[in-house]
């Protein structure tokens, strides 16, 4: 991050999206540059996840438009009784 080099990725959330799939949030660099990070991983074996190509990586400056337009999105599901 920016007070210094990582090589591992911050886990920030995880959850189960099905049975194989899990989603993780995670804080990480790439070529210097601070990202927020949300990922699928999946089991390719038993206790062995890797990630796959789905997901978002973008530059932690514009997590307060992404943390807005989520609100948004979350509103108007339930606006729709998509969720309670």
């Amino acid at each position: 991050m920016a007070s210094g080099d990582r090589s591992e990725p911050i886990l920030i959330a995880e959850w189960r999206k099905n049975a194989r799939e899990s989603v993780r949030v995670t804080l990480d660099q790439f070529n210097g540059m601070d990202l927020i990070a949300q990922r699928v991983f999946y089991e390719h074996a038993p206790g062995e996840t890797r990630p796959s190509r789905k997901g978002l990586s973008i530059s932690v400056k514009h997590l307060p438009q992404l943390l807005e337009s989520l609100r948004l999105a979350e509103a108007k599901a339930r606006e729709l009784g998509l969720i309670e």
